[in-house]
């Protein structure tokens, strides 16, 4: 049976390990300096340019001002490049009640499937930190869904350093809607 601990043990727990997380610093890492080649393997095979490129790191940095965190005030912008060359953004939204808040990928996401956008060719994330965060883990398997494993994700730092991994990196060994039609080659 599981224990009925009061809301605000819970609240205390969680405000225990935000807290934590922002006072104590880790060991410092290198800071993400762009990768020209990954850059140019990732916007030569989805034809990103650097105008596109340039477009998604300032609507996901915009994106970050829309979101709503009053609790944990750890804001992420995502911005979504259809393949019809509309991006669709959307920041973090969060609840009192906090399994019920929403990441910014999502919300961007749903955003977009919701005014019929299917396809897409890349993601930017933002966030106020640095190095710069990705997407977890319950947004991968979302982002997996409507997107190819080949798109890059292109995840932006607080002082517009970047990482980009492809979906497929972030999330090795996918499962996806093509699975439940058996059509996965080993």
């Amino acid at each position: 049976m599981i224990s009925k601990a009061p809301l605000c043990i819970w609240y205390i727990f969680y405000r225990v390990l935000i807290e934590a997380r922002i006072k104590t610093a880790p060991t410092p890492l290198p800071k993400p300096q762009p990768d020209l080649e990954r850059y140019w393997m990732a916007s030569t095979a989805h034809r990103l340019s650097q105008s596109q490129f340039d477009i998604l790191q300032e609507k996901a940095g915009n994106a970050k001002a829309t979101a709503y965190c009053p609790y944990s005030n750890f804001r992420v912008g995502a911005a979504f490049l259809s393949e019809d060359g509309i991006v669709i953004t959307g920041g973090n939204i969060e609840n009192a009640s906090y399994p019920v808040g929403t990441c910014a990928e999502r919300v961007a996401l749903g955003k977009a499937v919701s005014e019929g956008h299917r396809q897409f060719i890349a993601l930017a994330v933002a966030t106020d930190i640095s190095p710069p965060a990705s997407p977890c883990g319950m947004c991968r398997q979302f982002i997996r869904e409507f997107c190819p494993l080949d798109m890059p994700v292109i995840m932006f730092d607080k002082d517009g350093q970047y990482v980009v991994k492809l979906l497929e990196e972030l999330l090795p060994m996918s499962f996806g809607p093509e699975d439940l039609k058996g059509a996965r080659t080993v």
